[in-house]
């Protein structure tokens, strides 16, 4: 096998790893547009509303200290000096640095030096993985910090030392901050380390010893949930927010879209680096990694595939293994790669970062497309949107689905598909809406009886009476609840026969393209 030298040389360092996977990933946010991820414009309209309440009478703040809270953080904090849009894309930068320092830096610990270049060439496309498109931003900064306490973890078993006990509790607690889940996780692989490589009667102490410093973080992550499954007291019961499963093959798919996979098909280089690490996997499979062993990777499985997709109001759940499952394939990198390999990833994380340009520059259009209506909307409007098509050119997330937010920010308007309704949110409502016109229900109604055939299950056929009737008598009912309460309503890709349920009090004022604005006549 004949080895380049090169990436020795350029990514030998945890440093230089770092700041070569941040590059990889970062190259997008160099064209200084908004970051199409699909959750950031309910959080830009959180923030917007938590500086103007007088104008929400309806919603109250919950503060900041608690888990998931550092981005509406960091937008009180720096939306003023630099807006809104200026500080979530310094956030998204920072974000992306996080999760490359993280890979680097366990790559160094838990593979070795030797193996950090392979690392690096096999890494950039978990930097800006599927929970930055999707918009979870406090998940991912709560990831990076889960992986560096594994690799401090790491560090300290080898060689303890005071300052490294102290520094893997702040960074727990730092993890936890940004989000409970990984450094639950975490600790939890931790522990399961010792159970697999302590005799039995030594477990007590070397687990008190070695969980000791994240005692606090995994204490304020039960806190946290014990907060997120106490609901709201006066929240009547939320449509379509119970348990969730989806089904086997879906979820094993999801590995991959969930994954590395990026934002489109266009990514589709990443599966260079997936394919090298799953062949690598089984020739490495002999030698033991530091909490991801097979056992722990199996027990990861098991939670992957045992856990909801959704629990209690709680999105993708179970998705949320999925960094820890590639984690542990990365850790088994190969020391050192052909030159014919190692060439063809550095031209494949290049091309990776073009597409992800040509991607950032698209959804940006469809965006603008989507805002189009914001200069013919009121101040303070009672804006009702209905998103019937959620990905636009994004084939693994769905950039649209909360772009109404922009309306928000430039128009004061109601926001019925705000992130408000657990007490784990920036904001909670004060006065609650009928459960038709709450998230989740609210965010899947147009999208799931976009049609009559949407409507029916599979089986019956194209133009089905049945069908037309169920889908009439779906958004009759709904329009009977929703009409009194709104004075705008805003449409992207409505199907035939939508318009024609429309309320006749609503009427269009603006079309172009897929987008559609209605405006109530004034009485």
């Amino acid at each position: 096998m004949s080895a380049d030298v090169w990436p020795q040389r350029w990514f030998g360092r945890p440093g230089r790893a770092a700041l070569a996977l941040f590059v990889v990933a970062a190259v997008p946010l160099l064209l200084g547009t908004v970051p199409p991820l699909q959750d950031l414009p309910n959080h830009l309209a959180s923030a917007f509303i938590a500086e103007h309440l007088a104008d929400y009478p309806d919603l109250q703040v919950n503060g900041f200290l608690r888990s998931n809270a550092l981005l509406a953080l960091w937008l009180h904090l720096l939306g003023g000096p630099l807006g809104l849009l200026g500080a979530a894309r310094l956030f998204v930068a920072l974000t992306l640095l996080a999760m490359a320092t993280a890979l680097a830096w366990l790559g160094w610990s838990l593979a070795g030096p030797e193996r950090l270049p392979s690392v690096a060439l096999l890494a950039w496309p978990m930097v800006h993985g599927f929970f930055v498109p999707v918009g979870l931003l406090n998940f991912s900064v709560g990831t990076a910090g889960a992986l560096l306490a594994l690799a401090l973890a790491h560090l300290r078993e080898r060689a303890p030392a005071a300052g490294k006990t102290l520094g893997l509790a702040a960074l727990g607690v730092a993890a936890w901050y940004g989000h409970p889940f990984p450094i639950t996780l975490a600790t939890g692989l931790i522990g399961l380390e010792v159970v697999l490589t302590v005799p039995w009667r030594l477990w007590p102490r070397r687990l008190a010893g070695t969980l000791g410093p994240l005692l606090p973080a995994l204490l304020l992550s039960l806190l946290t949930a014990a907060v997120h499954w106490l609901k709201p007291e006066a929240r009547p019961p939320l449509l379509e927010a119970g348990v969730l499963y989806l089904p086997p093959l879906r979820t094993l798919s999801q590995l991959w879209s969930h994954g590395p996979a990026g934002l489109s098909w266009l990514e589709a280089m990443a599966l260079l680096p997936a394919a090298v690490l799953a062949v690598s996997a089984w020739r490495e499979r002999s030698r033991p990694v530091p909490y991801f062993r097979w056992p722990a990777m199996a027990v990861l499985l098991a939670l992957y595939f045992g856990l909801p997709a959704s629990q209690s109001n709680w999105g993708l759940f179970n998705a949320r293994v999925i960094p820890f499952l590639w984690a542990g394939l990365l850790l088994r990198a190969p020391e050192a790669m052909p030159r014919a390999l190692t060439r063809g990833l550095a031209v494949a994380a290049v091309a990776y970062a073009a597409a992800m340009v040509v991607d950032y520059r698209r959804l940006e259009r469809e965006r603008q497309a989507f805002c189009a209506a914001i200069p013919h909307v009121a101040m303070g409007a009672r804006l009702l949107p209905l998103v019937f098509e959620h990905n636009g050119s994004a084939a693994f997330t769905e950039p649209l689905k909360h772009d109404w937010g922009y309306y928000v920010l430039a128009r004061r308007t109601t926001a019925p598909l705000l992130f408000a309704v657990e007490r784990s949110y920036p904001l909670t409502y004060l006065r609650w809406e009928p459960p038709e016109l709450l998230p989740p229900a609210l965010d899947e109604m147009a999208r799931t009886n976009r049609s009559p055939e949407a409507v029916c299950a599979e089986g019956h056929p194209p133009g089905d009476p049945e069908c037309r009737r169920r889908f009439e008598e779906r958004w009759r009912g709904f329009w009977a609840i929703a009409e009194p309460r709104f004075d705008h309503l805003l449409t992207w890709d409505e199907r035939p026969g939508f318009a024609e349920l429309v309320p006749p009090s609503f009427q269009r004022t603006f079309v172009q393209g897929p987008l559609v604005l209605y405006v109530k006549a004034a009485r």
